[in-house]
């Protein structure tokens, strides 16, 4: 079966051609959706023959859905530009590409400062990434869900996803302020008394359950920066949303 691969772009000149290499022997078209670059994004994606389709920033499902319209297959590969396939994820999607159905997630493996992190909040970040393009991504300001109208078959691939999330403590500290706010306008609905309950005491549980239940101790400082920026996003994001 044939399979459309959706990439959201903007300035990713730095990380795209190793997301196009890692794709060419799975995605029979590519589909760019690019929200504004000024660098050399768009000329790399060119040279691997991709769509290009601009647009202005609509938010991560609106963006997304506009691929997903203008896709000739039947099958959707959701990407971030950071992300690429592993060599072995595409050796197992090889022969489940010719039987496709239902929808299909993947284990992604996320880089912290060249570091690879196997423990804690952030694995194994299980991701549905490959699905029917009727199917559409929500709204939401901040992780951004596919509407699902029922309960699909499911099948999930065992090896990664790579996500180089970040090369700096400053950048995740700059991407955590910027969920907390995106956060905080998807939870508006909120009682004022439960976004100070939660705001309270919900950084402390997502500390403790990223770094001591699942184990986050054990990616070392970086898991220890990660729990605690975990932490942190989760107070601000109640602490915007009572500012109003």
């Amino acid at each position: 079966m044939y399979i459309s691969a959706v990439i959201i772009t903007k300035n990713s000149e730095k990380t795209i051609k190793r997301c196009l290499d890692s794709i060419a022997g799975i995605a029979d078209e590519v589909l760019i959706v690019d929200s504004g670059s000024t660098d050399r994004t768009l000329k790399i994606a060119e040279s691997f023959g991709c769509v290009i389709i601009k647009t202005p920033w609509l938010g991560y499902g609106a963006t997304k859905n506009l691929g997903h319209q203008a896709a000739r297959f039947p099958y959707i590969l959701s990407l971030d530009s950071d992300e690429a396939l592993s060599y072995a994820l595409v050796k197992e999607m090889e022969p489940e590409k010719l039987k496709l159905q239902g929808l299909y997630e993947f284990r992604r493996l996320n880089n912290y400062c060249g570091k690879w992190i196997k423990h804690g909040a952030w694995y194994p970040d299980k991701k549905i990434r490959l699905f029917p393009k009727e199917i559409l991504w929500n709204h939401a300001a901040s992780h951004e869900k596919l509407v699902l109208t029922e309960d699909p078959f499911l099948y999930t691939f065992k090896s990664p996803i790579l996500h180089y999330a970040y090369s700096s403590e400053e950048e995740l500290k700059s991407k955590v302020e910027l969920y907390a706010r995106l956060g905080a306008e998807d939870r508006k609905h909120l009682s004022k008394i439960a976004a100070v309950g939660k705001m309270i005491f919900s950084p402390a549980l997502s500390f403790v359950k990223s770094y001591l239940i699942k184990r986050g101790f054990l990616d070392g400082i970086a898991g220890l920066k990660i729990s605690y920026y975990i932490a942190l996003g989760t107070f601000l994001k109640y602490k915007y949303l009572l500012q109003g």
